[in-house]
């Protein structure tokens, strides 16, 4: 063969790997998209329907316009009823002139009054679809409509309020459960998937709870289990405590955080725990003339390990009663000793047989606060 010949051959053959490749042959402008930045699921007009609520940027507000827009123009939602998140989607598709773009979804809202299966399901969906980035927070609430339809103050741009609530290391419990983490859990034998819980009140939001994804239905835990399964867990990072003294006086202990350490062993007669929790504290506000004696910070640092401690119970009597393991000690049990928890009854994710005890050790930090 001819060099020239050779040299067209390796052209074409260039020329052919080169489409081939992936990279911006498949890119759109940003016009030509409708990225959603907010989904919430609520039950539809029948048992096998559900109403999928989609929340938009408004594409007319601009930088120079942001300043005087009202909050409650800076979204706007489209909601359709399907039997699927897909059957949404592509609902939801032909509402819009612009290509449907899942990749800027901050929060999945689901409400507590659908069936565990959807919660599954959606959750499934967005992770085998490959059109979801798994950096989103999936939530719990009574009303998921409501809580994404809402039109807090934004700081420079549109964003979802909650979201920002969620990822700004800024709360009382440090929550860590992107949409990938809740995807492992769900995976992974001995733990109980979990999701913040998020209410509304007016036209402001509030996280307020746990929302456990059990086997049969979705339990909602109250904030004082909350703050329990936070303090067992090790998640409480910026935390406050109420004190009240005999003579009606009450005292705060707030920036608490700490650490917990759990050793699991396995035994004949069933599984012992122990989890030693450590936390700091300091007291805020002026606590001059409370009456108190100059052991003041020992009764403190006694009383607010007493109160975490009945925190802690209240957390472990919920699981117990729900047949639930948000705590991961079952997991953490399988892992530690595979063998022994495949021999044991408890194997299962029963909390038959298991033994509990919690230690509290608090103390009082000294930083200068004003007392």
């Amino acid at each position: 063969m001819k060099p020239a010949g050779r040299i067209g051959i390796r052209l074409l053959a260039l020329l052919g790997l080169l489409l081939t490749l992936s990279g911006c042959w498949d890119q759109r402008p940003v016009e030509t998209r409708a990225a959603v930045v907010a989904l919430g699921i609520d039950p539809g007009r029948s048992r096998s329907l559900f109403r999928y609520t989609f929340v938009f940027p408004n594409v007319t507000t601009t930088a120079t316009s942001l300043a005087a827009t009202p909050s409650s123009q800076e979204f706007f939602t489209v909601t359709v009823e399907s039997q699927s998140l897909t059957g949404a989607l592509s609902a939801a598709q032909q509402r819009q002139s612009r290509s449907l773009y899942l990749g800027q979804v901050r929060l999945i809202a689901l409400s507590t009054r659908l069936p565990v299966t959807v919660w599954r399901n959606t959750l499934n969906s967005a992770v085998q679809s490959g059109r979801f980035v798994l950096t989103f927070w999936l939530v719990g609430t009574s009303h998921a409509r409501r809580l994404v339809s809402l039109s807090p103050p934004s700081e420079v741009v549109p964003e979802v309020a909650v979201y920002r609530a969620l990822s700004c290391h800024c709360q009382p419990i440090r929550w860590t459960q992107r949409a990938w983490r809740l995807w492992v859990q769900s995976q992974t034998p001995g733990i109980t998937p979990w999701v913040p819980a998020v209410s509304t009140e007016g036209s402001r939001f509030l996280l307020h709870g746990l929302d456990v994804i059990g086997p049969t239905q979705v339990e909602s835990w109250n904030r004082t289990q909350t703050g329990g399964w936070g303090y067992l867990t090790g998640r409480v990072r910026n935390g406050f405590l109420t004190m009240h003294q005999s003579g009606g006086q009450s005292y705060t202990v707030g920036q608490i955080h700490g650490r917990s350490a759990l050793r699991i062993v396995t035994q004949a007669h069933g599984v012992d725990v122990q989890d030693s929790l450590r936390y700091t504290g300091v007291l805020e506000g002026n606590t001059v003339g409370s009456g108190w004696s100059g052991t003041f910070e020992h009764q403190a640092e006694m009383a607010a390990a007493h109160h975490i401690l009945r925190l802690a119970v209240q957390a472990w009597q919920k699981a117990r009663a729900t047949h639930t393991d948000p705590f991961g000690w079952h997991r953490d049990w399988r892992w530690q000793d595979e063998a022994g928890a495949l021999r044991h009854p408890s194997a299962t994710g029963s909390w038959q047989d298991w033994n509990i005890r919690v230690a509290v050790h608090f103390r009082i930090r000294n930083e200068g606060v004003v007392r």
